[in-house]
């Protein structure tokens, strides 16, 4: 049976992959910053990373519901 850090890395890797790969067209489009919007923060924080990877800007928005919660 896999451990439990192996079940955190393949979550955590089902967020980078699209992400970087949204990154990377978009660089390769010659867009400058990406703008999205994230419920808990997970897209958003892959996203801001994949973003760093490739010197682009990137705005992330919080979902008013979710900050309701906290």
């Amino acid at each position: 049976m896999p451990s439990s850090s192996g079940y955190l890395v393949s979550y955590i890797l089902s967020k980078i992959s699209p992400s970087y790969m949204q990154a990377y067209y978009n660089k390769m489009e010659g867009v400058k910053r990406l703008t999205t919007e994230t419920g808990a923060g997970q897209w958003g924080a892959s996203l801001a990373f994949a973003c760093s990877l490739f010197d682009l800007d990137c705005e992330v928005w919080q979902a008013s519901q979710a900050i309701k919660l906290v």
